[in-house]
């Protein structure tokens, strides 16, 4: 999967644009959120969820590899 990551600001008449390259060929998925500070997505990371499915023992399927 390529995934293109960029922090750009809307202009005054509220759009963006963007130059997608071509090797992602003629149609892509676009998610628009806003920019949030480090410290908020560092506790988005660290949920109760995300720790417990890291933790869990059925989950190291790939450790016996």
């Amino acid at each position: 999967m390529t995934e293109l990551r960029k922090y750009i600001s809307v202009d005054t008449n509220r759009n963006i644009s963007l130059n997608i390259p071509i090797e992602f060929g003629n149609e892509v998925e676009v998610i628009v959120r806003r920019k949030g500070d480090p410290e908020s997505l560092e506790k988005q990371s660290n949920t109760g969820f995300v720790l417990q499915l890291i933790n869990d023992p059925k989950e190291d399927v790939w450790n016996d590899l």
